[in-house]
């Protein structure tokens, strides 16, 4: 009996069945979760090791050899991947799908704890990032302003670090937004070395005096009967003209200011990075996804 002839002798059976189908169809597309970007990357670790001053082959040498000499001994290895330039080594560790991030981050910790005495002494500590599909963009978003607009991209900046971003942040299922394209505010504080020598005042002072008055921090509890309050600091500048107006010391002369000896303008940090968005020079905001962590088996 074939299954033409079942079904027309038996059409109960074969609509009960259909119906249990469609069913087990609706429950399912209800309620089973979906991801449209699952975790598709294997377990990687990588190994960022900064020596200022130091050149490709030195820390070719005398840090990634080191690190990547060690990583190749963990269990669940695919393959190390190391990259050296200029003050900079990267070793890459990629391990297999059955390895866990969470274990792999453990390992790796564990490798360069081992050899951090035998790297050299004048290296930053070393840091270990894994890398999962969280650390890919969702969404890669180009900023710059329109033809004719007084906006700079250092204005730009602000506004999609300030009021953009926490945006963005407040929409279900984002995880955190990098701004990145250089253009960062920055106040030059430009001493006028005649002057400061005329005052008897040396750069360092100066530079402490910024320091030391450029703060906002905790300065402790005072209590009273039945109450106690928390005492802060709060003495970060606001605008160019408190920093213009800073007292440096008192002379015979009144009080010198560091408007007296320095000229302040709000400029842009040294570009170290660039971003073009549709050929044009741009600020760049990367949507990130939140990471969900290793998984517990």
């Amino acid at each position: 009996m074939n299954l033409t002839d079942f079904s027309l002798k038996n059409p109960y059976a074969i609509t009960a069945l259909v119906l249990v189908v469609a069913a087990l169809g609706g429950f399912a597309f209800f309620r089973t979760p979906t991801d449209l970007f699952p975790n598709t990357v294997p377990p990687q670790v990588i190994v960022i090791t900064v020596r200022p001053g130091a050149n490709a082959d030195d820390m070719a040498d005398k840090v990634s050899e080191i690190i990547e000499k060690e990583l190749n001994t963990l269990s669940g290895l695919k393959k190390v991947i190391s990259t050296s330039r200029d003050e900079v080594s990267s070793v890459n560790a990629e391990f297999h799908y059955d390895k866990s991030i969470g274990e792999a981050l453990l390992d790796v910790q564990n490798a360069v704890a081992r050899v951090r005495a035998q790297l050299p002494d004048d290296i930053l500590e070393p840091r270990v990032y894994r890398i999962t599909d969280a650390t890919r963009p969702l969404l890669t978003m180009s900023l710059s302003p329109k033809p004719g607009s007084t906006k700079t991209l250092s204005q730009i900046r602000l506004l999609a670090k300030n009021e953009i971003e926490d945006q963005i942040l407040a929409i279900p299922g984002i995880g955190d937004v990098d701004v990145f394209g250089g253009h960062q505010p920055e106040v030059k504080v430009r001493i006028d070395r005649d002057r400061l020598a005329a005052q008897g005042v040396s750069v360092d002072e100066v530079v402490g005096i910024l320091a030391r008055q450029n703060v906002s921090a905790p300065a402790g509890t005072i209590y009273s009967q039945g109450h106690e309050t928390l005492a802060r600091i709060t003495g970060e500048f606001t605008n160019l003209e408190q920093i213009r107006k800073m007292p440096i010391r008192k002379t015979d002369r009144g009080i010198l200011r560091l408007d007296d000896i320095a000229q302040v303008s709000l400029s842009e940090r040294e570009q170290r990075s660039v971003y073009h968005g549709n050929g044009v020079p741009a600020i760049a905001m990367n949507v990130l996804r939140p990471d969900r962590g290793p998984t517990m088996e």
